[in-house]
């Protein structure tokens, strides 16, 4: 059995985190039956935790900037679809670190009253699925966090902070970011060939449109995937895919988060993210034992899914990024994060990291 990977240590000065003012708004706008269903929701998953979600970010998510990293800390990939994902988790795989994914239940049963790293043709991974709520459940339940046995997490932000894991044991959270509307383009053609995915997802009745037909088709808004539109802000200050009732406060709001609490690597610059990566949880040397992990899944990918491209700047294009307008901002701050970081973590100027280092 696999035990946690050493983890490098530096230090760093952090400044202070999001505006209250934020907060309070979000608290403000929710409806009595949303406060009466997250309430309860809390009741349920954290035994009488009456914490709000910010403070459960605050707690249970490590600082992108709280060095020395600790022992106690897990690495948390956050999983947002279209966006590299699978190329890390094969990545990652191939590395051999041991996986807390969806793997866990796809291949062992859910109900199994003990935590276990199992082995599948040199794929580690634990008898968990962290990747739905109910599986995170089960897994804090079982004391995962605190197990040591799973290298990194693959989950969702909300999950992360909310559900898997605790001040005493924290998530340190990084991901790779993609154009939200590249995204929801890449997105739109994978539900037309998806179908070994489930019916929420497979959508065999779009096969063969063009995603500018189908917006202009005008019954968009009744697919969930339309609602994503902002996803990214919506999970990062607490909401669910179908939040649409987000505002300049909640932006703000994200921002802070982002930066406070995710390593931010971009599809664009993928090899130097994953590089940074690699740096920050002290798995470079694992990258040079092996470099055919690197070559296959990094430099040439996993799960691409060829298709029509929307071009910058046309009225598709524009279609889009007002039904994701937040997400969109969040993504050019990630940007200008993406280089602050290089700066600060990794005391580099954007050129790739000396991973010998």
């Amino acid at each position: 059995m696999k035990t946690r990977i050493a983890l490098r240590r530096r230090h760093y000065a952090f400044g202070a985190f999001a505006t209250m003012t934020a907060i309070a708004s979000r608290l403000l706008r929710e409806s009595p039956m949303d406060l009466i269903e997250n309430t309860e929701s809390m009741l349920v998953n954290s035994g009488g935790d009456q914490r709000t979600f910010y403070e459960y970010v605050s707690d249970n998510l490590a600082n992108v900037t709280d060095y020395p990293l600790k022992e106690e800390d897990t690495p948390v990939y956050w999983h947002i679809h279209k966006s590299g994902g699978t190329s890390m988790k094969d990545y990652y795989a191939c590395m051999g670190l041991v996986e807390a994914s969806e793997m866990g239940v796809i291949r062992h049963s859910d109900s199994e009253p003990e935590l276990q790293v199992h082995d599948r043709e040199g794929t580690y991974y634990v008898n968990v699925d962290v990747s739905r709520k109910e599986g995170s459940v089960r897994a804090k339940r079982l004391g995962l966090a605190k197990s040591g046995l799973a290298d990194i997490f693959y989950t969702q932000f909300q999950f992360a902070a909310k559900l898997l894991f605790t001040p005493e044991y924290r998530g340190r959270v990084f991901t790779l970011l993609r154009h939200p509307v590249e995204r929801s383009v890449s997105m739109f053609y994978y539900k037309q060939i998806a179908s070994w995915e489930n019916p929420r997802i497979y959508r065999p009745d779009l096969d063969g449109m063009n995603i500018g037909a189908w917006l202009k088709r005008g019954d968009f808004q009744d697919d969930v995937e339309a609602m994503y539109g902002n996803f990214m802000v919506a999970r990062l200050v607490g909401g669910g895919p179908h939040n649409i009732d987000l505002t300049n406060d909640d932006l703000e709001l994200a921002k802070d988060i982002l930066r406070q609490k995710v390593l931010v690597g971009l599809i664009t610059q993928i090899e130097e993210s994953v590089n940074r990566f690699d740096k920050y949880f002290g798995w470079t040397l694992r990258q040079e034992e092996h470099p055919e992990c690197f070559e296959r899944f990094i430099r040439q990918g996993e799960n691409i899914n060829e298709h029509e491209h929307v071009q910058e700047g046309s009225d598709t294009w524009n279609k889009l990024a007002e039904l994701a307008k937040y997400d969109v901002q969040l993504y050019e701050y990630a940007l200008q994060l993406f280089d602050e970081q290089g700066k600060n973590l990794f005391g580099n100027d954007g050129a790739t990291i000396d991973i010998g280092q």
